[in-house]
């Protein structure tokens, strides 16, 4: 399983500290690790654990791993998938979770990359509802968002028929519905939640202006299950193992 062989190489690699910095150049290669935390594959998940613990081992490498998001949200979302199903791995994930959140400045939010005073380059985070997304159609969705310049990361969720994006200030939201209706024939409304009430509205942006702030998606529920990361095939055909990791990396990666 090509899956497998790519991850332990990549453990293998991460085993030696010397080479994180190389390895963490290049944030994409974190988060393949980071992303398959979510397989229903239990020795997938335990190589991926392997990984991060590497990475963990080495202080110096705690500042970028917080920085990257979805590495910190990935961890946090597989302990509770696994907090009544696999005692080993929820534990393995608690820890790492822990280290890290112990190793964040006080005043650092591992949800929130934002800096105080620059407003105009903040990200934003829009949950959406599709009623037609379906696993067939998800597949188009992934390959359309990986494409629009100004999202950094996205989560499909088929089972709920949502979308989750976190786009940056150069695009607002309505160009990234617009975009998903032109390419991918799905309808998406902007999905709002109302933290003391809980209730949940949809609202199409084409009839409200999208730079309003009440569209955003709180983030303190928002929990992660898949970025906006593809994968592909790791080919060993190069003498260097590091080498090939690295071009695989940067040829089948979209941040």
């Amino acid at each position: 399983m090509f899956e497998i062989a790519n991850l332990k190489a990549f453990r293998d690699l991460s085993a030696d500290q010397k080479r994180h910095t190389t390895l963490l150049k290049e944030k994409k290669i974190i988060l393949y690790a980071a992303t398959l935390l979510d397989s229903e594959n239990l020795e997938v998940v335990s190589l991926c654990l392997d990984i991060l613990e590497n990475f963990i081992s080495n202080e110096d490498a705690h500042a970028c791993l917080l920085s990257t998001f979805g590495v910190y949200e990935a961890l946090e979302a597989l302990s509770i998938k696994m907090r009544n199903k696999n005692e080993k791995l929820y534990q393995r994930s608690v820890e790492i979770t822990d280290i890290l959140r112990n190793s964040a400045p006080p005043a650092y939010n591992t949800r929130s990359r934002l800096k105080t005073g620059q407003s105009s380059r903040r990200q934003q985070l829009f949950s959406l509802f599709i009623e037609d997304l379906n696993k067939q159609s998800a597949v188009k969705l992934e390959k359309v968002l990986t494409k629009i310049r100004g999202i950094i990361s996205f989560i499909i969720n088929t089972e709920i028929k949502r979308c989750t994006v976190r786009i940056c200030s150069k695009i607002n939201v309505k160009e990234v519905i617009d975009k998903i209706f032109n390419k991918c024939c799905l309808k998406a409304l902007v999905v709002t939640k109302n933290l003391q009430t809980g209730i949940e509205e949809f609202r199409d942006v084409s009839r409200i202006s999208p730079s309003k702030s009440y569209l955003e998606y709180p983030e303190e529920i928002y929990s992660p299950k898949k970025t906006a990361i593809s994968e592909k095939n790791l080919v060993q055909n190069s003498n260097s193992i590091l080498k090939s990791v690295m071009n695989m990396w940067n040829d089948a990666f979209y941040w």
